[in-house]
């Protein structure tokens, strides 16, 4: 067997140190031997200029969101106001309201109110549109308003706390 060269030692050790950077650059080789593309390299970290203009995007986009609910909440010495075209209160439980004094609820169209239970309504007197004359319950004593039509009546006993016209 014929011993190397020092230059044969040294030209295979130069091509060692070449392919080595080679070598790292493809994954390694799947059982089957076929040869695999070399791996992406590596993202390389955004510089100032990109990273403020990310941060002036958020920016932007906060300043948007903050202007959509400035307009639709108002904060006055009175209370808040929200405004909106419509309005949706989703709960997956319970909702309650409680109010310190007063509670208007104004419809401009039609109103439901719609329970799937029993709906309770009470009050220490519940007037129907304004009404003023007790609602007839079982029991109740009724005269005639015209005594001489079996319609319309009058309830002389009835529900005092719940009212109609």
């Amino acid at each position: 067997m014929n011993k190397p060269s020092t230059g044969t030692l040294v030209l295979a050790l130069a091509s060692v140190s070449l392919l080595v950077p080679a070598i790292r650059g493809f994954a390694a080789l799947p059982a089957s031997g076929a040869v695999m593309a070399p791996a992406p390299p590596a993202p390389s970290a955004p510089n100032a200029a990109q990273q403020i203009a990310a941060l002036q995007g958020q920016v932007n986009a906060l300043q948007a969101q903050v202007a959509a609910l400035t307009a639709a909440i108002q904060v006055t010495q009175q209370g808040l106001v929200l405004r909106a075209p419509s309005i949706q209160i989703v709960s997956q439980a319970d909702l309650r309201v409680s109010v310190g004094g007063e509670l208007d609820l104004k419809s401009g169209g039609n109103t439901l109110i719609q329970s799937s239970g029993i709906m309770a309504i009470r009050g220490s007197l519940v007037q129907f549109n304004g009404g003023t004359k007790p609602v007839a319950t079982v029991g109740s004593l009724v005269a005639p308003t015209n005594p001489n039509s079996p319609a319309p009546t009058q309830v002389l006993s009835g529900t005092p706390t719940l009212l109609t016209n």
